[in-house]
């Protein structure tokens, strides 16, 4: 979910990115949110939701009420499922070098990180004052008529709010998946594991070698790169199944099988299922 040039300021015809997006769905309609080089703030305004987030050695599927909010990290994907026809959010996506106040306010974060116990799913709930200005702000964006520097000053009032607000230790649970020493080789992961064929290459990449490469990769992750990246495909093809419309010889060729045989084989090694009982017998 990558931010799109081409809205133009209407006072001085720039273009500028969409950090800023509001979504409204209709109940049982579901929203994925997946970015390998942003995180998302997802604010429920109205009607509540179902949330699940899952990695390659987690899952987690909750309900998110009205007014909360919770982080959707990079690299991580999360389905959100709306639960009434009310269901109203705002989703601030960013990063660390898209704005100096918010690369500022994760450093500050960052070293609490250690202090204060991480959690899976951080979910905090919208004071008054952050809540009518998000409405503000969501009435602003549906208008379509706003200057880009404005714009600007928009994402930095979220996070003013966030420090005025909110406690350290509030923050630092829930931006904690993002937060820390290896914050930063957890996104370049992210953004190139796709790109290579295997662990070797992707530690060229970092300019390591396979040892020290691991080494970090274990202390980031928890796990070794191999069995992630192996794990990682697994839930990628899991969720390309259940949640999109490919067909499966399309699905094949997409993840490098041989042939449709070959991925049904794995189907079944994987999950004890063929493809079609996975996308049409979900429990």
């Amino acid at each position: 979910m990558n931010p799109k040039m081409g809205r133009e300021c209407y006072v001085c015809k720039s273009l500028f990115p969409s950090f800023v997006v509001t979504h409204e769905g209709k109940t049982d309609e579901v929203l994925r949110l997946y970015s390998e080089d942003m995180s998302m703030l997802v604010f429920v305004l109205y009607g509540d939701i179902s949330l699940s987030i899952s990695s390659p050695y987690s899952y987690e599927n909750k309900i998110i009420e009205k007014r909360q909010f919770f982080l959707s990290p990079l690299g991580e994907e999360s389905v959100i499922t709306t639960l009434s026809d009310e269901s109203k959010l705002l989703i601030y996506k960013f990063n660390q070098d898209a704005f100096y106040c918010v690369r500022h306010f994760l450093c500050q974060l960052g070293s609490l990180s250690n202090k204060f116990p991480t959690q899976n799913l951080g979910v905090l709930y919208l004071n008054d004052s952050l809540f009518e200005y998000l409405k503000s702000l969501t009435q602003l964006l549906k208008s379509k008529k706003y200057c880009s520097h404005y714009y600007d000053m928009m994402i930095e009032e979220i996070i003013i709010y966030l420090n005025e607000f909110y406690s350290r230790k509030e923050l630092s649970s829930l931006f904690s998946p993002i937060l820390g020493q290896d914050s930063d080789f957890r996104s370049f992961i992210y953004a190139n594991y796709r790109k290579v064929n295997n662990v070797k290459e992707l530690a060229k990449q970092k300019s390591m070698t396979t040892v020290t490469f691991n080494r970090h990769f274990i202390r980031a992750f928890g796990v070794s790169a191999s069995n992630w990246i192996r794990e990682r495909r697994k839930e990628e093809i899991k969720r390309d199944i259940m949640l999109t419309d490919l067909s499966f010889t399309e699905l094949a060729f997409k993840y490098n099988f041989s042939s449709s045989a070959y991925f049904t084989i794995f189907c079944k090694n994987n999950w004890g299922k063929t493809p079609s009982e996975i996308r049409f017998n979900q429990k």
